[in-house]
């Protein structure tokens, strides 16, 4: 018997990033939705918004929860990962994944 991998049947959906000033703090803000793609319900890890460099390695991360821990098939749940204080300047991109921790 073979365990799924986390987030297996569910689609990360990023709709939108900011840059933007949160009580006076400079804070990278990502949106999006996670989405149950498959016929049955599934869990719903954690998210992390990862700032990575030129040769991939992550120099920064930010963890978040979702508001639903379960998604029904066809099911969307809307995400919002926050990063105070990004280290843009030395970052080539970044990405959200599930949290594996």
């Amino acid at each position: 018997m073979s365990s799924e991998s986390m987030g297996s049947g569910l689609s990360i959906i990023e709709t939108g990033k900011r840059l933007m000033r949160v009580g006076g703090v400079e804070t990278l803000v990502v949106r999006g939705f996670v989405s149950n793609i498959s016929d049955s319900q599934r869990p719903v890890p954690g998210l992390r918004l990862e700032l990575f460099n030129q040769a991939n390695e992550v120099i920064q991360d930010s963890v978040a929860s979702t508001a639903m821990e379960k998604l029904s098939p066809g099911g969307t749940v809307e995400f919002e990962l926050r990063m105070v204080l990004p280290q843009l300047d030395a970052a080539q991109g970044y990405r959200v994944v599930w949290d594996t921790d």
